[in-house]
């Protein structure tokens, strides 16, 4: 089988109709290791499911292009520890670069600096996160900000409505700190999306800060 006639016919078929376990069946060998490279059929075909809000379709595709164990795909947060790796979103970490500011990876820990010109998404992630109640936990360590721009981590849900179930706003200090909040997600909220947003002031005013020990865990066993 030629190579590029096959990946191309494979990103047709992801990019289609065609159900996620007929493209597996027919991918040869060769083309399922292809499937993580970024343009490539495996990630179109998780864009197309996503699309189509079959978040956990989308998810055990990932996992399957990925090769990752039941363990590491189904963890509240993937890559808490913000390491690099060979994953990519949107099931991993989508980091902002250009005129927002940079969110880089460093050793356990994200360093942000955003330039407080513009708002928007620092850094996000789609979560499938179970109904329930859940604790929401991040180290901030010692940073520099101004009061007429903001850092915020917020979740809402994916549904047409975008309902919010966190907003936690990230304040940089002389030392480091936790913050925290407790969440519910409903029963109606089949899919999430974590964020680290900045939101603008006035004026210009840059905030550099780095964030560890990302941690989100349910609550109990109790559901909404």
């Amino acid at each position: 089988i030629d190579p590029t006639l096959e990946r191309n016919v494979l990103i047709a078929m992801a990019k289609g109709d065609t159900p996620p376990a007929t493209i597996f069946a027919l991918a040869s060998p060769a083309a399922q290791a292809d499937a993580a490279n970024a343009e490539s059929w495996g990630l179109a075909l998780v864009k197309r499911l996503v699309e189509q809000k079959r978040y956990d379709a989308a998810r055990r595709v990932w996992q399957r292009i990925y090769r990752l164990s039941d363990a590491q795909a189904n963890a509240p947060i993937f890559n808490a520890g913000f390491a690099e790796g060979r994953t990519a979103p949107p099931f991993d970490w989508t980091l902002a670069g250009g005129s927002l500011g940079a969110a880089d990876m460093r050793i356990n820990g994200l360093a942000i600096d955003y330039y407080g010109r513009d708002s928007g998404d620092l850094a996000s992630q789609i979560l499938v996160l179970k109904p329930g109640r859940y604790r929401f936990a991040v180290a901030i360590d010692p940073g520099k900000t101004d009061n007429a721009a903001k850092l915020f981590w917020s979740l809402t849900c994916r549904t047409d409505g975008k309902a919010s179930l966190m907003n936690l706003p990230v304040v940089a200090g002389a030392a480091k700190r936790t913050v925290e909040a407790e969440l519910v997600v409903p029963s109606d909220c089949p899919a999430q999306t974590l964020t680290l947003g900045g939101e603008a002031g006035e004026f210009p005013a840059p905030v550099s800060v780095t964030v560890r020990d990302l941690d989100l865990r349910p609550v109990g066993g109790a559901r909404p």
